[in-house]
């Protein structure tokens, strides 16, 4: 019998999308974490570090790492927040948009090719586990810290 686990299988799929991304975007030399990243700042425009830890749920030093990769391959910028002088908002430059672009209608194909046979019910579904999913995870975050 298949394992029907919902987080392995969750696991699973994401690791497909990795792989697909990871063709698709080779050109770019950019990894999955850097890809979305840029594909956020694309949508959301210029955001706080922490609103990007916070979206993604990685440990601030991972992102300092995507960050300064991005970086040096002169996708971003990091400058000072003009909200908050003590912290950094994150930009990004030409090249990043053109990045951004080509992350960004990468997924937009995989995603209609995916869900071209899925009916809104079961679209619906998949949104709620992934928000139960974030939901838990935030309030694990807020636990360990108390």
């Amino acid at each position: 019998m298949a394992d029907r686990s919902l987080i392995r299988i969750l696991e699973r799929a994401t690791h497909h999308v990795g792989a697909y991304l990871s063709d698709e975007l080779r050109e770019l030399g950019i990894t999955q974490a850097e890809a979305h990243v840029l594909a956020l700042l694309a949508a959301e425009g210029p955001l706080p570090v922490h609103s990007l830890v916070a979206a993604f749920g990685h440990r601030p030093s991972t992102l300092t790492s995507v960050l300064s990769r991005l970086e040096r391959h002169g996708l971003v910028e990091r400058r000072i927040n003009p909200d908050d002088r003590r912290s950094f908002v994150i930009i990004l430059t030409a090249a990043g948009t053109v990045a951004a672009d080509r992350v960004t209608e990468a997924v937009a194909t995989f995603e209609a090719a995916v869900s071209n046979g899925l009916t809104p019910a079961s679209i619906e579904g998949f949104y709620a586990t992934a928000d139960a999913i974030m939901a838990s995870r935030a309030s694990r975050s807020i636990e360990s810290r108390e």
